[in-house]
């Protein structure tokens, strides 16, 4: 297994305990994804672990639609909250179809 160079990975930005038995990585995002190892080393010798592989997933539902019961011809609203890489896309559905409000057409069905 090919050693860490100075600079690979750096404690600070969202990289903490890269010199302890914890790494951790917060806010997440797609760069981040890899195969992670450590190198334990005494006065021995050393050894390197096998790899944890981190996924990450995108887009993801922060926030999802919540239920309402309104009266005839009164206005609902449903609100999602998303996030994921700059464009987020939206394509809202109703029993399965997806709508269009007539300026755009559904690139594909939603996800049920």
């Amino acid at each position: 297994m090919a050693s860490i160079q100075s600079g690979d990975l750096t404690d600070g930005g969202n990289i903490s305990g890269s010199h302890s038995n914890t790494l951790t990585v917060t806010n997440v995002s797609l760069p981040d994804a890899a195969d992670y190892y450590v190198t334990v080393t005494d006065n021995a010798g050393s050894v390197d672990s096998a790899t944890a592989t981190l996924t990450v997933i995108e887009p993801i539902i922060v926030s999802q639609p919540v239920s309402v019961t309104n009266l005839a011809g009164s206005t609902v609203s449903f609100t999602v909250g998303a996030q994921g890489t700059a464009p987020v896309n939206y394509i809202w559905g109703k029993n399965g179809t997806p709508l269009s409000d007539g300026t755009t057409s559904p690139a594909r069905p939603p996800m049920c």
